[in-house]
């Protein structure tokens, strides 16, 4: 499984970048589908900065696309929203 962590802007610290990372892995190494590609992307979503989106992109062996974001105040919840959306997306346990 080929990890990338994207940040836009370079808003985020590295310790940021390494959480959202082993959040993706770790959701995502168990799952029933051989993964390919994932592609993590932080960014602020309005110009104040006050909102963070977390978009995860994952591409299985098969070619299955999965794209979920998830937007919060802080960038470990946004991080953890679009976690769980992908964790429970039906085409991340097949």
């Amino acid at each position: 499984m080929q990890l990338t962590i994207r940040d836009v802007n370079h808003d985020f610290d590295q310790q940021t970048r390494a959480y959202a990372e082993y959040r993706a892995f770790a959701a995502l190494a168990g799952c029933g589908t051989p993964i390919e590609e994932v592609t993590v992307t932080l960014a602020h979503h309005d110009a104040a900065g006050g909102t963070v989106a977390c978009r995860i992109a994952v591409r299985s062996y098969s070619g299955r696309l999965i794209d979920v974001e998830a937007f919060a105040a802080h960038p470990y919840a946004a991080i953890e929203r679009a976690v769980g959306l992908v964790s429970g997306h039906p085409a991340a346990r097949q």
